[in-house]
């Protein structure tokens, strides 16, 4: 059984990215087997430093609460979910290092996506096959993702 986590950063902006990316996920799960175990581990960053709540017209409860709705797309996975409230986390580099640290025992690969990525249908099985089938130590296993980012065509 290999355990693999899935790390995310998210900002408020990005919630409905990330709901879109947790069902795409979930749907990917159906042709998952049962030979690898995942941990979403995802923060959401609502300290003030990057958004001025007193200013804002929806409150970080509005946040907060959809973000642990979310929690229910994740019914086939472990969930770790937190928030970024004392600016202790300044993005995906700091979140992917804190998940380094904190599941370097724990976990057989990590998977680091961003809510702008399009995960397609079939990918955790394919990553499935590769993970289960490399003997060596260490490796770097990773498919072409689609950013999903309008206007952005030039990004690579």
């Amino acid at each position: 059984m290999k355990n693999v986590v899935i790390s995310m950063f998210v900002f408020p902006w990005e919630i409905d990215a990330l709901e879109r990316v947790l069902m795409s996920l979930k749907e990917a799960s159906c042709f998952c087997d049962d030979n690898v175990r995942y941990t979403l581990s995802i923060t959401l960053d609502i300290t003030d430093k990057r958004t001025d709540w007193n200013k804002s017209i929806i409150p970080s409860s509005f946040f907060r609460d959809k973000f642990e709705h979310l929690k229910t797309l994740c019914n086939w996975c472990n969930v770790d979910f937190d928030y970024n409230e004392q600016n202790d986390c300044f993005g995906s580099a700091a979140k992917r290092r804190k998940d380094s640290i904190k599941y370097k025992d724990k976990c057989d690969a990590f998977i680091w996506l961003d809510p702008d990525m399009y995960f397609p249908m079939h990918i955790l099985q394919v990553l499935n096959v590769g993970l289960n089938s490399i003997k060596d130590k260490l490796y770097i296993l990773t498919p072409e993702l689609i950013r999903n980012c309008e206007g952005y065509r030039d990004w690579e």
